[in-house]
């Protein structure tokens, strides 16, 4: 099955970082197609105002990552938010991934706000609680690059929780089959995550950033998480679904 994804680009690497890493459309791309090279994208640059004319232009949609908080008043965050109610009534299949997590929670009526723990940084573990049918694990953990200070502390009031840690108790959730979220980052390679952290040593401070360093290198699930995402997908869309 031929799958046409809008990617619904929430944010850049900081300006320091372009020249040497994608921008996180590419980075989910490339992360989803090593999984299924017959996927098809096409990006919207939301943060500059650009979005799908209808939601049929696409068959399904990802929102990205973004330095910015779901919270923010700014226009096309409010528009953004606004997109994920409609395609979420219309039973399209929608992923988030960091912000986009966090901004499909808080329109459908979650609370999203800066957690007491601080910085999440680093390779971080979590633990499937309620694993959704297109995993095939029923049990277990998994690693993933994460780079927040933004959780979501209450789920919206048909979201299922999926997976979470004592860090981040709400790490994966679901709305039905149609919608699937998560906090960490899988299309981040160990190489942005170190240069990430590396810029913000003063914002985060030294101890934290260097334990973020050091996790490194633990074992990281991208590919599987892909797997999830894909599968997925690929469910959703099936005919009779």
């Amino acid at each position: 099955m031929r799958i046409r994804i809008g990617v619904l680009v929430a944010g850049e690497p900081p300006a320091e970082l372009r020249g040497r890493h994608a921008g996180y459309g590419v980075m989910t791309e490339q992360l989803l197609r090593a999984e299924d090279p017959e996927l098809e994208f096409v990006r919207y640059e939301v943060r500059n105002g650009e979005f799908p004319h209808t939601i049929d232009d696409n068959d399904a949609y990802l929102i990205t990552g973004s330095r910015h908080g779901a919270y923010e008043e700014l226009p096309w965050i409010r528009q953004l938010a606004q997109l994920v109610c409609e395609i979420e009534k219309q039973r399209k299949p929608l992923v988030g991934i960091c912000f986009g997590h966090q901004l499909i929670a808080r329109a459908l009526g979650g609370v999203v706000e800066k957690a007491a723990q601080g910085w999440g940084v680093g390779v971080h573990t979590a633990t499937l609680l309620a694993p959704a049918p297109w995993m095939e694990e029923q049990t277990g953990d998994f690693s993933l690059v994460v780079s927040h200070q933004d959780q979501v502390l209450r789920l919206p009031e048909r979201a299922e929780l999926i997976a979470g840690s004592t860090f981040c108790p709400v790490a994966m959730f679901r709305i039905a089959d149609h919608v699937f979220a998560m906090q960490a980052h899988p299309e981040f390679s160990r190489e942005y995550s170190r240069d990430l952290m590396e810029l913000r040593r003063e914002l985060i401070g030294v101890g934290q950033i260097d334990a973020g360093l050091e996790s490194l290198g633990r074992n990281i699930d991208s590919a599987r998480v892909a797997r999830w995402i894909v599968e997925f997908l690929h469910r959703a869309l099936a005919p009779g679904s």
